[in-house]
């Protein structure tokens, strides 16, 4: 880390980084009044649980069935793969917290976005290793018209709210 330190490119990266901040406080000096808007809100671990609980909460009413897979994935992955459920585990967790303490937002669900991707990826390792344990119970057939009928479910549930946004 500290040879980092001693190259031009980063010094060069954090000047950028403070310029073009200065020129959005300029341009957009309202955006610098989002902590008076915040003032009454619980600050510091409750808070932060508060945000994660409504984080979770807009996930199980969106998409509990991908929430479910993400939770069996994140189970899987701690006993089979350690490395793995850290990173998976972790990431959102401190995602979410520099969005709360930096931003101080506490229920913007936008920043959930982002996280998609990840939870994608551990949502299929679940459904991976569910598949595979199904597997060896029933009928392929019978698998694969689970996993359809799923994934569909899951598709007329983003087409209706679409449909709801587009109204």
């Amino acid at each position: 880390i500290t040879e980092h330190f001693k190259k031009a490119w980063a010094y060069k990266a954090l000047g950028l980084y403070f310029i073009l901040s200065i020129f959005a406080m300029a341009l957009f000096p309202h955006t610098t009044g989002l902590m008076d808007q915040t003032l009454g809100r619980d600050w510091g671990v409750a808070g932060l649980l508060k945000t994660y609980n409504f984080y979770v909460s807009q996930m199980w009413s969106v998409e509990f069935i991908f929430l479910l897979f993400v939770a069996v994935g994140l189970l899987v992955s701690f006993f089979r793969n350690r490395g793995y459920f850290w990173v998976s585990f972790g990431f959102p967790l401190i995602y979410l917290a520099f969005f709360y303490f930096v931003y101080h937002t506490h229920d913007n669900g936008r920043y959930l976005l982002m996280l998609y991707p990840v939870f994608a990826i551990t949502a299929g390792y679940g459904f991976y290793y569910f598949n595979e344990k199904l597997l060896l119970l029933m009928p392929k057939r019978f698998v694969y018209g689970l996993a359809f009928s799923i994934f569909f479910f899951m598709f007329f549930v983003s087409l209706k709210l679409d449909y709801l946004l587009a109204k």
